[in-house]
C-alpha cells in the first residue's frame, strides 16, 4: 500500500496577506470612524447597535419585462414592468433591489412600472420617503485635508489619520516624527501610546509609509513626555511622583535632548499663535527669558511649522555634537541668534540639567 505523502506546510499567499491586513485595518478604521464623522460632518452619535456585516448578495432576480429603449426625444433608458395579481407588502424594497442591480449593469437610468391585476384596490406603496431615497454618498476625501488641521487636535485618534492627510510638500518622515512627538503628547497612558502607535502603523501602509513609520517609531523613545503628561501632573501636585521622576526621564541622551526641545517649541508655537502673553507664556514654558523673548521677537506662523520640521530632521544626525549644531543652525534660521540657543541647547543636553 503507497504510503501517503506528508503535507507541506502552506506559506501564507499574497491573498492570505492582504485578507488578514484588510481585517485589522478594517478593526482600526471602526474605532476612527466616529472620530472622522464628528470632525468632519459635525456628525455626533449618541447610541450605537451594531448589525452583521455581511451583506448577502446571492438573491437571484427575474424581471418581467426588461428593455433597452428609446423614446421620442432620443432618451436611453431601462424599461423594467412587473406583473403582479395579488399585494405584496414588500414590493417596493423589491423594486429598489432590481434598480440598485440594473443601475450598476447596465448604467443607464430606469423606469420602473408594476402592472397589478388584483380583484381588490392595491394597497402596495409605491413611492420611497424622502429620507430612504438614494441621491448619492457624502465623500471624505483625506488627501484635500491639510496635516496641520488633524495634527492640531488635542485627540489622538485625530492625531492619527493626519498620516493619510496632505502632507504640504512636507517631508514624510518630518510629519511622522510629528505625529508620534504629538501622540507622546495627549496619550493618557503608555498603554494608550502604544495602541495609538499600532494604529498609526497600520494606516501608514496606505500610503507606502509602513516600513518608515515603523522605523522611526523604534528609533523614537515610546514613553509618554513627562512634561505634558496630565497624570504626571496631577501626581506632583499630590506628591506621589517625586522619586520616581529620575527613572521616567533616563533614555537616550539625543533623542530625548531633541523631544524635550520639540515640546518646548511646539508649546511656544501654540501659545505664540492663540495670542498667550508674554508674561503667561514665561510662566508655562520653560525655556530661558533670553531665549523666550528671542522666539517671541522673531515667531510668524508661517516660519513656525519649518521650525518644527527642521528640529525633527535633527535624528537624522548622529553624535551629540552634531544634533546639537543642527538644531543652533535651524534656530538661527528662524531668527534667534546662536549666543541665544547655545546655553539652551546645552542646557537640555545636560543630563544634571534635566533632572
Amino acid at each position: 500500500m503507497p504510503s501517503k505523502k506528508p503535507k507541506t506546510p502552506q506559506t501564507p499567499t499574497a491573498t492570505d496577506t492582504g485578507n488578514v491586513y484588510d481585517r485589522i485595518f478594517k478593526e482600526v478604521m471602526e474605532d476612527l470612524a466616529l472620530t472622522i464623522l464628528g470632525r468632519f460632518h459635525n456628525l455626533r452619535i449618541t447610541n450605537l447597535l451594531r448589525l452583521p456585516e455581511k451583506i448577502h448578495a446571492t438573491t437571484q432576480r427575474e424581471a418581467d419585462f426588461l428593455c433597452e429603449v428609446t423614446d421620442e426625444h432620443k432618451n436611453k433608458f431601462l424599461l423594467h414592468i412587473e406583473f403582479q395579481s395579488g399585494h405584496d407588502r414588500n414590493m417596493l424594497a423589491r423594486m429598489q433591489e432590481y434598480h440598485g442591480i440594473l443601475a450598476r449593469k447596465y448604467k443607464l437610468p430606469v423606469r420602473h412600472f408594476v402592472f397589478y391585476f388584483g380583484d381588490e384596490p392595491s394597497k402596495m406603496p409605491s413611492k420611497l420617503e424622502p429620507e430612504m431615497v438614494f441621491t448619492g454618498f457624502e465623500l471624505i476625501d483625506f488627501k484635500t485635508i491639510d496635516y496641520r488641521q488633524l495634527l492640531d487636535s488635542d485627540t489622538g485618534k485625530e492625531v492619527i489619520l493626519a498620516i493619510l492627510a496632505d502632507f504640504q510638500n512636507t517631508p514624510a518622515d518630518a510629519v511622522i516624527r510629528l505625529i508620534i512627538s504629538k501622540l507622546r503628547q495627549v496619550s493618557h497612558s503608555e498603554q494608550e501610546l502604544k495602541s495609538s502607535l499600532n494604529q498609526l502603523t497600520i494606516l501608514s501602509r496606505l500610503r507606502k509609509l509602513g516600513a518608515e513609520t515603523i522605523k522611526i517609531t523604534s528609533d523614537m523613545p515610546i514613553t509618554i513626555d513627562i512634561k505634558q503628561d496630565y497624570l504626571y501632573n496631577r501626581g506632583l501636585e499630590e506628591g506621589k511622583l517625586e522619586g520616581k521622576l529620575e527613572g521616567k526621564l533616563e533614555g537616550k541622551l539625543e533623542s530625548e535632548m531633541i523631544t524635550t526641545i520639540e515640546t518646548d517649541l511646539e508649546l511656544l508655537c501654540r501659545m505664540a499663535k492663540e495670542n498667550v502673553s508674554y508674561d503667561l507664556m514665561r510662566r508655562l514654558s520653560d525655556v530661558p527669558e533670553l531665549f523666550l523673548a528671542a522666539f517671541c521677537s522673531t515667531w510668524s506662523a508661517d516660519k513656525a511649522d519649518i521650525l518644527l520640521v527642521s528640529v525633527a530632521q535633527a535624528r537624522r544626525h548622529s553624535g551629540i555634537d552634531n544634533i546639537r549644531q543642527h538644531l543652533m543652525n535651524t534656530l538661527e534660521e528662524f531668527g534667534i541668534r546662536k549666543d541665544v540657543s547655545k546655553p539652551y541647547i546645552e542646557g537640555i543636553s545636560n543630563p544634571e540639567d534635566i533632572a
